[in-house]
């Protein structure tokens, strides 16, 4: 390929990235990475996560030392945070497409970056404060650095290094993937275990010093709490299907795979058939189908969970389409059911039309472009990427941001009427939606406002908390006029101040003219 067509090609790879900084945080996830972010900086303490005061052991420090550090360099606000994970997707599709011209063709390269980069499961989270992006990135590359190893085994304590910061960005599962594929290997491919061999002594200590740099000071400081939380439950429990809230079947990854590779999966039976010869082709199946195996079997399933499938999948995607692609007209057939799909949901989502409208237009041209290529002899490459690429850009850049403005906006807009003197203090009362008592369903508020003096759920515990005058930050109707007179009867003057969509914002004080005992300031 020319060299103008790799711009193009890189330019159309990266315009769903377009505008990741153009709208707030989502939450529960981006929130409450974002708040324990904040805790942690205020603190000065690198090492420990802590959320709303106590430690938050969900997930690895990568995540937060990439955004401190992007902070520290002027990097702020929601750009600072998602950057790290905009950088790791690029560095996967850069390194992903490097891969398949090396091993694969020209060609493959450059479909390889087409599917990743029409993929909205990939790049969702390429546009997200989440572990993910930088996780996928250092296993991938670990892996892919691994296999050149093969032949040049200099190359095998970088890959040790990148597998270490992908156990730093999401724990032990990827250096248990990384090491199933070894043993694959070993016994399954016989052509190549002459370059197994060496540099796996120096390679474990490289492994060992990386991940000791946040693991062992987390363990010095928090010792069985960072075991019974991050190794046992975290880990362990969430393989075993003990977080309740992540439950899924089996079988749950199929249609995501589906959707996030879509219209190229269609290719994936003549790659399957045909891409097993070569001990690459091998490996690359080995890698897709022992992770799809490992979390469609593990109790907790998210969709995102699933990604590390995808940069093996693509690559054998591209190198079919490069090789022998399947008709165009299944694009056509996805994109017309895409399409169909996107207009019904604008049809009965009514709240949410104004975020589902992009995608609708990005689908109906899709339609019209896949139409337009497979008339002019196009087949599922070209064809495929008019269907995707449209929906990509349209649902990523136009979309999600509208989303943001009608699930979000009216949350950030209360706690900053709350928050907008800086002397008053706020408490939230029932402001959670997710049915746990004190888990907010707002933590990103924490990350632009600070936490408030209280969340609390139970009335006498607002009561117990009030400080002499403040603000109450509450979902509508959730504070009602019998607690309103409670507190009046208490000795407080309470007014309702403001009206933010579903919340409301109460101002009260302790009333001079009031003697009530019971009345206690406790600011």
């Amino acid at each position: 390929m020319p060299g103008r067509a790799w711009i193009l090609a890189w330019i159309i790879a990266l315009t769903p990235l377009l505008g990741f900084w153009a709208y707030g945080l989502f939450d529960l996830d981006e929130g409450i990475y974002a708040a324990s972010l904040r805790e942690m900086m205020a603190r000065g303490d690198a090492f420990v996560i802590m959320f709303d005061g106590a430690p938050f052991l969900e997930k690895p420090i990568l995540v937060y030392w990439v955004a401190w550090g992007f902070d520290l360099l002027g990097f702020t606000g929601e750009f600072g945070l998602r950057l790290g994970s905009v950088l790791a997707a690029i560095g996967t599709l850069a390194i992903c497409t490097a891969f398949a011209r090396r091993r694969f063709g020209e060609h493959a390269g450059a479909w390889t970056l087409l599917i990743l980069a029409c993929s909205p499961l990939f790049m969702i989270v390429a546009r997200m404060f989440i572990p993910d992006a930088l996780f996928v990135f250092f296993l991938t590359a670990s892996l892919l650095v691994f296999w050149e190893s093969l032949e040049r085994r200099g190359l095998r304590i970088l890959s040790a290094v990148l597998l270490a910061a992908a156990a730093l960005a999401k724990g032990p599962v990827a250096p248990a993937i990384f090491l199933l594929l070894v043993i694959y290997a070993l016994f399954r491919l016989p052509t190549i275990r002459h370059g197994l061999r060496g540099g796996w002594v120096v390679g474990t200590l490289a492994f060992i010093s990386v991940v000791a740099l946040w693991y062992v000071p987390i363990m010095l400081d928090k010792g069985p709490e960072f075991v019974k939380e991050f190794i046992l439950f975290q880990n362990l429990g969430r393989l075993a299907g003990e977080d309740e809230a992540h439950r899924g079947d089996f079988y749950i990854y199929v249609p995501i795979i589906f959707v996030a590779l879509a219209p190229f999966i269609f290719a994936i039976k003549r790659a399957f058939i045909g891409l097993r010869s070569k001990p690459i082709e091998r490996f690359l199946w080995a890698w897709a189908i022992l992770v799809f195996v490992i979390f469609s079997a593990a109790g907790s399933k998210l969709p995102h969970y699933i990604l590390p499938c995808l940069p093996p999948l693509a690559i054998l995607l591209a190198a079919q389409l490069a090789e022998d692609p399947p008709s165009g007209w299944w694009a056509v057939g996805w994109a017309i059911v895409a399409a169909a799909g996107v207009w019904t949901a604008w049809g009965f989502l009514e709240e949410y039309r104004q975020a589902v409208m992009p995608l609708a237009g990005g689908a109906s041209l899709g339609v019209l472009l896949s139409l337009r290529a497979v008339m002019r002899g196009a087949r599922l490459g070209a064809a495929g990427a008019g269907a995707a690429w449209p929906v990509a850009v349209a649902g990523l850049v136009l979309g999600v941001p509208a989303y943001w403005q009608v699930s979000h906006a009216d949350a950030v807009k209360a706690a900053e009427a709350a928050y907008a003197d800086g002397g008053e203090q706020v408490v939230e009362f029932r402001v959670e939606g997710l049915g746990g008592r004190m888990v907010t369903s707002h933590p990103s508020t924490y990350w632009y406002f600070g936490r408030p003096r209280a969340s609390t759920y139970w009335f006498d515990e607002l009561v117990d908390q009030l400080p002499a005058q403040g603000r109450i930050l509450t979902r509508r109707s959730r504070l009602t006029l019998g607690h309103l007179d409670a507190l009046r009867s208490l000795g407080l003057s309470v007014s309702r101040e403001r009206v933010v969509g579903e919340y409301e914002i109460y101002r009260f004080f302790r009333d001079p003219n009031s003697a009530n005992p019971l009345v206690k300031p406790t600011g």
